[in-house]
């Protein structure tokens, strides 16, 4: 910042905002105006001055002259300091291989403005992609498939595996490295690793609900929907019928919640066992269960319900029931 510590201007009258001094902390027009046009900056152009300038701060060379700005050791002396300073560079330099990486190494947001040549040299964009995986929106086409690539940056975060191309997603190496980090990366695993059991394995330990994403297959295997149930009973809704009939996984995912009744077959949620572990969590689970097969001519089994009662520990918690005869 330039004072001239004048008082007034041409005409002789006083600045109305004060004297243009750092005491005052008010500039005058023209002190506000001098680093607007790097050519009229009062910088001395001299090579020593601008390199003592660089090291304090790599915005000092936007103030060099053109014929320094097109110096390459001057240049790389900015952009180490700061990779932004490869915009005051001379456009020769700008697209020179060096000057970019050394930019790219102080800041990724430089790849974006380098030219394509630039942001197809898989080197530089390393360098970028290692500071942050959003630089794979800036990659040419030729890297989209570059699998060291888009490993760093699936290790660096799960949410850039969204961003892959099909062919790299469909990588089971690159598709387990991401659903390690999080499930919600298996919404974006393609069908053919969706029967992939390991990894069907890991997204269902983190998030039982999972299960609705793998393959038919995985949804009939009684370990993988044994591992969903226990992370979230409502995962057996999305098992296939025959697991849905299996005793044993449906009494799992009863003893956490009575409702899960509701997701097993027909036959299984009429099982005078299951219906009293059901009720025992949540009695009013029930009502999910399918009428007992009671006979036919009285359409009620006093023993079935006597039973459950005893099975569940509700008995004596139930008002006794009033005969319809007497109702008013």
């Amino acid at each position: 910042v330039f004072f001239c510590y004048r008082r007034g201007g041409k005409d002789g009258l006083p600045f109305p905002t004060g004297p243009c001094n750092p005491t005052n902390k008010v500039q005058c027009e023209s002190c506000a105006r001098v680093l607007e046009d790097p050519n009229n900056c009062p910088l001395p152009q001299d090579r020593e001055f601008i390199t003592n300038a660089l090291a304090r701060n790599w915005q000092a060379l936007k103030f060099a002259d053109q014929e320094l700005r097109g110096e390459k050791d001057i240049v790389l002396a900015a952009v180490r300091s700061g990779g932004l300073a490869i915009k005051y560079a001379s456009e020769e330099l700008q697209a020179d291989r060096d000057v970019a990486i050394e930019a790219v190494k102080q800041t990724w947001q430089v790849y974006q403005k380098l030219n394509k040549k630039l942001r197809s040299d898989s080197e530089i964009a390393k360098c970028a992609t290692q500071q942050d995986w959003h630089s794979l929106k800036y990659i040419t086409k030729d890297l989209k498939t570059n699998h060291d690539l888009m490993r760093i940056a699936v290790q660096q975060s799960w949410q850039s595996f969204e961003f892959l191309v099909l062919e790299m997603r469909r990588k089971r190496d690159l598709a387990l490295l991401a659903v390690q980090q999080s499930w919600k990366a298996f919404l974006h695993v393609p069908p053919e690793l969706r029967n992939d059991r390991e990894l069907a394995l890991l997204a269902v330990r983190q998030h039982g609900q999972a299960l609705g994403l793998a393959s038919e297959q995985l949804r009939a295997d009684r370990e993988v929907v044994l591992e969903a149930i226990r992370q979230d009973w409502r995962a057996l809704q999305h098992a296939m019928p025959p697991v849905k009939d299996d005793k044993e996984i449906v009494a799992e995912a009863v003893q956490r919640n009575g409702f899960a009744l509701r997701h097993s077959s027909e036959d299984l949620r009429s099982h005078p066992e299951l219906v009293a572990s059901a009720m025992k969590q949540q009695w009013p689970s029930v009502g999910v269960a399918v009428m007992p097969l009671f006979p036919a001519e009285d359409g009620l089994d006093p023993a079935f319900w006597n039973g459950l009662t005893d099975r569940s520990g509700i008995k004596g918690k139930l008002r006794p029931a009033v005969p319809i005869g007497i109702c008013n």
